[in-house]
């Protein structure tokens, strides 16, 4: 028997989600593979202080790790439906209808997720 999403482009997705542990073990793994991103933009940025350490109240600096951050994700979510992590698990971002989400969709889970950081 076929997927129905398979036959009607219509039709909503209807495969089997993953589980608790596969999507907190992608997450994880995503977040080690994040710090080391970050350390490669840092490296990146310090030529233009000179070599000097940078302030931990510079916004600019925070803006730019935080663009680097949604690059990250959100770029590897519209280029194919998983980040290096989710790969890993074998856990992938699909909208209803089975596609890989929009920039627009991307963004605004981007912007949930930081959401979730708040409290901390």
């Amino acid at each position: 028997m076929t997927n129905p999403a398979s036959t009607d482009p219509s039709a909503p997705y209807s495969g089997p989600a993953c589980s608790l542990a596969r999507r907190l073990g992608a997450m994880t793994y995503d977040g080690l593979l994040l710090i080391s991103v970050l350390f490669v933009a840092t490296l990146a940025v310090l030529p233009l202080t000179g070599g000097d350490a940078i302030s931990s109240g510079n916004l600019l600096y925070a803006g730019y790790l935080l663009f680097v951050s949604y690059l990250y994700f959100a770029g590897q979510w519209i280029l194919g439906g998983q980040t290096l992590g989710m790969r890993a698990w074998r856990v992938r971002l699909l909208t209803s209808f089975g596609n890989v989400p929009s920039w627009s969709a991307c963004s605004l889970r981007f912007a949930a997720a930081l959401l979730c950081w708040v409290p901390a």
